[in-house]
């Protein structure tokens, strides 16, 4: 009887890694981006305030940096200063000329994206403490 060319073998077993620490915070703090987004979107809705005639040119929205601007020049107001609405395209036959700074855009989302992981850890802390309390 002749012995097989080939035999099996018991593949080795892989050492255990250790936990992955990242995976507890940083899916929360991803989570937030969604969140800052948001509130870009609602903070937009923020009246600007205007103080002459001619900055009715570029009227700045956005907060806490000014990342849109709109030229509001067709709309006279009779008194200054004025709060400025920002006025969407949709059912307007010639929209406003808007103009997105996307630099600024970029800078606000980080602001706003830092802000909700502050205020999350934040809340998860005094939530751990409050547990631990007990």
């Amino acid at each position: 009887m002749t012995e097989p060319a080939w035999t099996p073998r018991a593949l080795p077993t892989p050492a255990p890694r250790a936990p992955r620490r990242w995976r507890g915070w940083a899916l929360p703090i991803l989570g937030c981006l969604p969140i800052a987004l948001g509130a870009m979107l609602l903070l937009l809705e923020l009246p600007a305030e205007v103080r002459s005639e001619a900055e009715l040119g570029s009227v700045g929205f956005g907060w806490p940096l000014a990342w849109m601007t709109q030229d509001q020049r067709r709309y006279a107001p009779q008194q200054f200063p004025m709060a400025a609405e920002y006025v969407g395209a949709r059912g307007m036959a010639e929209p406003l000329t808007t103009r997105v700074d996307w630099a600024m855009f970029a800078v606000d989302t980080a602001l706003l994206w830092g802000a909700a992981c502050a205020i999350m850890l934040l809340a998860m802390r005094i939530l751990r403490l409050a547990h631990a309390a007990r």
